[in-house]
């Protein structure tokens, strides 16, 4: 995914056609995978906002605006069609970019990964906690 930030920002076609606005959501899940990998405290709380953005913006926000413009629920089967179309159809026009394809999937991937990093935090201390306390195991 850096190479293709990097490839984006250096080429010509990139810059000239709005490529910092393009590269919004693949730059925020590098920003993600790198809190996971070094930032420790904080870093499941950056991945979790940054993720959870990339999530919202290019899936949640996409399907409800279908729904919502074709007035049929949010987890129907025309409103998940039509999003999967108007997918393959923009992948389809830039071949060069596939950027639902390999973002939304990321950033699913990074975002269940720091939840499932901070209950796994949650559940140690609270077993150390009622250890040190005399409790006993949960």
């Amino acid at each position: 995914m850096l190479t293709f930030v990097a490839r984006e920002l250096r080429g010509e076609t990139g810059r000239a056609s709005g490529a910092y606005l393009y590269l919004l959501e693949p730059t925020a899940l590098l920003i993600a995978a790198y809190s996971l990998w070094r930032v420790r405290p904080l870093g499941d709380a950056v991945a979790i906002l940054a993720s959870g953005w990339v999530v919202y913006s290019l899936l949640v926000d996409i399907v409800w605006s279908i729904a919502t413009y074709d007035g049929v629920p949010v987890l129907s089967g025309r409103a998940m069609k039509k999003y999967w179309t108007l997918t393959f159809a923009e992948w389809q026009h830039y071949p060069d970019r596939p950027y639902y394809f390999m973002l939304v999937p990321v950033a699913v991937l990074i975002l269940s990964y720091s939840l499932a990093s901070i209950m796994r935090t949650f559940v140690r201390r609270s077993r150390a906690s009622a250890h040190v306390s005399g409790r006993g195991d949960i």
